[in-house]
């Protein structure tokens, strides 16, 4: 599996044109799931945005969750390999191989480094390797560790107007920025046979409709409140299969908000 996901990768990436790509679809004909055991691994991102994720199952009866984090702030798919075997999560008392056997896990998510996949895109120096090899090592590991665990890749949002990152590389322009981590984390997808939890589509579908709402905090990258509640109803939907309004969780902020935001997040989980 390793070497299939590297050969493809790297021939598709080679392949990659500037602009274009659709969102990964998946079954719909299955059944939607009503108890899921779900790790997620990745960064501050993932973590900042897990608690809003578990209110929106909370606040639905008909589904439930066993929810564990592998996070380290700044972390992409290598680090996490690399640091399989050191206990550096929940207060340096596990490792990434005990985290993997604490569960039969159904559902791994998985996010990348923000940067990395439209980085790969680009063809900056170094980061189709980085990328390449991370994501070819981790899903190896995760399916000798958690066999029956599907891989969902977690797809990050763009950098708000105005972040140096997205300045310097997609003319201050999110949804260039968007198109490009999305070719990259659908063509992941493909290959690993799975479907991306889109939330940068979210993300960036709010952004573009109703540019007032912010959905980053003060560095244009990490999520707001707004920010966090929109990843939330997203991963909502597309782990349970479910429109965010069977859930209908509340986090107590503007109600005109809250409402927009679910609309994304159930227009984006609709149209996939």
């Amino acid at each position: 599996m390793r070497t299939c996901l590297i050969i493809v990768l790297s021939f598709a990436l080679a392949s990659f044109q500037p602009l274009g790509g659709q969102e990964s679809g998946g079954d719909r004909g299955a059944p939607p799931p009503t108890h899921l055991k779900v790790l997620m691994i990745g960064n501050s991102y993932t973590a900042q945005t897990k608690e809003m994720f578990q209110q929106f199952v909370r606040h639905d009866p008909n589904v439930s969750m066993t929810l564990s984090l592998a996070t380290q702030g700044g972390w992409g798919t290598t680090d996490h390999y690399t640091s399989r075997l050191l206990t550096v999560y929940d207060g340096q008392t596990q490792s990434l191989i005990d985290k993997l056997r604490q569960e039969d896990w159904d559902v791994v998510l998985v996010q990348e480094v923000s940067t990395l996949p439209s980085e790969a895109f680009l063809d900056i120096p170094g980061a189709r390797t980085l990328l390449q090899g991370g994501w070819s090592d981790l899903s190896a590991l995760i399916q000798a560790e958690a066999p029956n665990a599907l891989i969902r890749p977690y797809q990050t949002w763009p950098r708000a107007w105005g972040n140096s990152y997205l300045q310097a590389f997609f003319q201050d322009d999110p949804v260039q920025m968007h198109l490009a981590t999305m070719r990259v984390y659908d063509l992941i997808a493909s290959v690993l046979g799975s479907e991306v939890i889109p939330v940068g589509s979210a993300f960036t579908w709010s952004m573009v409709q109703d540019p007032a709402i912010t959905l980053h905090s003060g560095d244009g990258s990490h999520p707001s409140s707004s920010g966090r509640y929109l990843a939330g109803a997203t991963l909502y939907a597309f782990t349970f299969d479910r429109s965010p309004y069977q859930s209908g969780y509340s986090a107590g902020g503007d109600p005109a908000t809250e409402a927009w935001l679910l609309q994304v997040a159930d227009h984006i989980w609709s149209v996939r």
